[in-house]
């Protein structure tokens, strides 16, 4: 019958194809082994089984699939391999058909990984499917893990440096007077400012001067001059 064969000469009764084998026809002689990506799990089989996506088989004459690693993924029935996640991408459970795309404030730098990673501070990433991180850039900061988006530097404070955690403040003589400043600015002659984290100068007093630039002090007028 299908499903069975007799192997020798003079055979007395037929015998079953085993685990993992099948035959398809009658008066055979003897079985076929299941192909890669295939299986048969039962005795005396008529025909082989794909295995489903998820899962995959590399050999011959087996009766299971393999379930796809994490980190891995099956997309197609009828495999014969799994595949890593590529960067970008992670799976955390096994027997999947697709992998995961790093979410934003995330990534995933290497093949096969089954989480991803959240960016550092001073980094952040606003797409998903991402690889890698970006600084953050002058005039910019990110103080926490997993952020999505850069912040900028606030009026009063200023980053020169890109991969920032946080903003400097303006020293004693010099402002920052916009969101996102790359430096900050002198006092110029005439004006002071003796706090930091400020956004702008004061104008020296009647009776007082400012002879430099970046000065945190007024001076006042000497006896005999106004």
């Amino acid at each position: 019958d299908a499903g069975d064969y007799a192997g020798t000469a003079a055979a007395t009764s037929q015998t079953a194809c085993a685990v993992g084998t099948y035959q398809p026809d009658a008066n055979q002689s003897s079985c076929i082994e299941a192909d890669p990506g295939h299986f048969v799990p039962v005795n005396a089989s008529t025909s082989q089984t794909e295995c489903p996506a998820g899962t995959y088989q590399p050999g011959q004459a087996l009766d299971a699939c393999i379930d796809a690693d994490p980190g891995h993924y099956v997309p197609d029935n009828a495999s014969d391999d799994q595949i890593a996640c590529h960067p970008g991408a992670y799976q955390p459970v096994s027997r999947q058909s697709s992998c995961i795309l790093a979410e934003p404030g995330n990534f995933s730098p290497s093949f096969g990984l089954v989480n991803a990673q959240p960016c550092t501070a001073g980094t952040y990433q606003e797409m998903s499917g991402q690889s890698l991180c970006n600084l953050s850039s002058p005039g910019h900061f990110v103080e926490f893990t997993g952020s999505s988006s850069e912040f900028p530097c606030p009026i009063g404070t200023y980053q020169k440096n890109s991969g920032a955690t946080f903003c400097n403040e303006a020293e004693p003589g010099n402002y920052a007077s916009m969101n996102g400043s790359t430096n900050q600015t002198g006092c110029s002659v005439g004006s002071f400012q003796p706090m930091s984290g400020q956004s702008s100068c004061i104008d020296a007093e009647v009776g007082f001067y400012v002879d430099t630039d970046s000065s945190p002090n007024q001076l006042s007028c000497s006896e005999g001059s106004s």
